[in-house]
């Protein structure tokens, strides 16, 4: 019998994965101490070296605060150093970049969309739903709201059934979040889940076709505003 064998990396994203739902869920409030290092490994099952790396990438986002000797906290996202460490990294980002990740989304979230829409079940269009509303709770451009913007789309990403389609997304996370900051959603929506309702409705509709549709123009808006920023930079330096 042959065993594939689950190598390093990807036990550390599955673990990032798990503790972000948690704290995402609210099951890990805000500035609360999380379990110590050792519980949460035995918990989770890997190694302490495996939970390291996972707490030092989400700390790298502003999620959890390490404090040396005091243990490790979940982030108060609305806090002015995380906020200021999340932007800091998301404009060092060049336009022409994200908008090389932006062309490499289009193709994995269109399929991506089209597959859910086939595939999800009653539940998991109810997760999706919640996913969209928790876009409507902040104000269209803060922190919170583009993190929300971006649990929806993995969520589609999670629905395709595609386990490497969903890795790549959540490695994708800081590119996608420094498109968001970026390209700042339009004044005139009054929240992210604007143009994300069209979406959730072709999807949770069952038809792959619309679903397919309302994702590619989604995207399609998105590329268009990011080639905006860069030529509006280009011009600023030349």
């Amino acid at each position: 019998m042959k065993v594939k064998p689950i190598h390093q990396s990807s036990l550390v994203e599955t673990i990032v994965q798990r503790i972000r739902g948690l704290i995402e869920e609210g099951a890990l409030a805000p500035g609360e101490r999380i379990p110590s290092e050792p519980e949460l490994a035995g918990r989770f099952g890997v190694s302490r070296t495996v939970l390291r790396e996972a707490i030092g990438r989400l700390e790298s986002i502003g999620m959890l605060d390490v404090r040396r000797g005091r243990g490790t906290y979940v982030g108060t996202r609305g806090s002015v150093s995380a906020s200021v460490k999340l932007l800091r990294g998301a404009l060092a980002f060049a336009p022409r970049d994200l908008r090389t990740v932006a062309e490499f989304r289009h193709g994995l979230e269109v399929e991506a969309a089209r597959r859910a829409a086939v595939r999800a079940k009653p539940e998991d269009k109810e997760e999706l739903t919640r996913l969209w509303a928790a876009m409507g709770v902040h104000a269209v451009n803060t922190l919170d709201a583009m993190r929300a913007d971006f649990n929806f789309h993995q969520k589609i990403v999670d629905l395709s059934g595609n386990e490497l389609m969903s890795h790549v997304m959540s490695v994708l996370y800081d590119f996608i979040l420094a498109g968001m900051v970026q390209t700042p959603a339009p004044s005139s929506f009054r929240s992210r889940s604007d143009n994300h309702r069209p979406l959730l409705d072709a999807i949770c509709s069952g038809d792959p076709e619309l679903a397919e549709r309302e994702m590619r123009l989604h995207m399609d808006d998105l590329e268009a505003r990011l080639k905006e920023v860069e030529a509006q930079k280009s011009v600023k330096t030349d």
